[in-house]
């Protein structure tokens, strides 16, 4: 039987999926890089909604997370793995926020993250980025119709 943080886990996964399928493959790290985004999203409705409320749910939900970016950083410690999740959760809320609120802010620092340096410590240090615009305006774009999709879908 599926719990609730199994669904939720799955959930995730699944909307990484739609990024591969909808507009670019990944890497397996930057699968894991897609999911710790997709995860801020899916965490907010989830603890928005009765059903989950069970905060040991939603702890279940991040740890599966962490499990899984944990399996693509082999020699990494649990705490190492912890504390990068943490740290990109901060570093994607705040990305993503720029990228709804600043009209010319394209996000090149979560492509960066996604598709060329997946795991980098610091995924804001590019020293040359040679990405045609268009396929950062297309990335825009698409993370916005993606997170609207999931705050739409009902847990």
């Amino acid at each position: 039987m599926k719990t609730n943080s199994n669904v939720l886990f799955q959930r995730a996964l699944n909307e990484v999926d739609i990024i591969e399928n909808e507009f670019q493959k990944l890497s397996v790290k930057g699968r894991c890089e897609a999911l710790i985004f997709i995860s801020i999203f899916i965490y907010t409705e989830a603890s928005n909604n009765e059903k989950f409320k069970n905060g040991q749910l939603i702890e279940e939900f991040l740890d599966n997370i962490a499990i899984s970016v944990k399996k693509s950083m082999f020699f990494k410690s649990n705490e190492y793995v912890k504390d990068f999740v943490n740290d990109r959760f901060k570093f994607y809320h705040s990305e993503y926020i720029k990228n709804c609120d600043q009209n010319m802010y394209t996000p090149m620092y979560i492509y960066n993250a996604f598709y060329l340096k997946p795991f980098a410590n610091d995924p804001t240090n590019i020293r040359s980025f040679n990405l045609n615009p268009m396929v950062l305006l297309e990335f825009k774009s698409f993370l916005v119709r993606q997170v609207r999709n999931i705050e739409s879908k009902v847990l």
